[in-house]
């Protein structure tokens, strides 16, 4: 990766972007993932003072970011589930689609510059919940609810044994159009 020094922003700015990077990516860029992880535009020094981007600059580039998940306008999230579940179905596996009641956020603990991030498909642009988080919500719901440990440890593996269970779990990704909504949240 070069790196040539800071770009001037156009206002007098200075920001640490990539040799010959000119401009932020736009909202109609297919990844909205690299958008939000990558290109935060409104970092800025002022006179001493603690770097960062105001309020109004973090509610300006959240509601960007909240607009941009474009992956299902250009098909191609579509074409990769499409992709999958075929090879689900020559491995004589099965798709399952489920929907939330509610908003969902998945991995609040990821880095970010604001402070709090989430998962994005590296590929997609769009937010998942990656299958080893699927298959722990499966399996805890079969040790803890049904209460079949015995079951739960011959599709997922025994958990004191480095085996493997008989079960693949797959990445959840959006069926539809993702939509993202700007909120507060306070973790106290």
């Amino acid at each position: 990766m070069l790196i040539d020094g800071p770009e001037e922003r156009g206002d007098g700015q200075l920001l640490p972007l990539h040799a010959g990077m000119q401009k932020r990516p736009t909202a109609d860029s297919p990844n909205a993932g690299l958008l939000f992880d990558k290109y935060l535009d409104k970092w800025h020094f002022a006179n001493g003072t603690e770097p960062g981007p105001t309020s109004k600059e973090k509610s300006g580039f959240y509601a960007g970011a909240a607009g941009s998940v474009t992956a299902y306008s250009s098909n191609l999230a579509k074409a990769y589930i499409e992709r999958r579940r075929r090879l689900l179905y020559a491995l004589k596996g099965r798709a399952v689609s489920a929907s939330t009641g509610w908003r969902l956020v998945s991995g609040l603990g990821s880095t970010h510059p604001l402070e709090t991030g989430f998962m994005w498909h590296r590929t997609l642009g769009v937010p998942y919940l990656p299958g080893s988080s699927v298959k722990g919500m499966m399996r805890a719901w079969l040790t803890h609810w049904i209460r079949d440990a015995e079951r739960a440890d011959t599709l997922f593996g025994d958990s004191g044994d480095t085996g493997m269970g008989r079960l693949i779990v797959f990445d959840a990704i959006p069926m539809d159009k993702v939509i993202l909504e700007v909120d507060i949240m306070n973790p106290h």
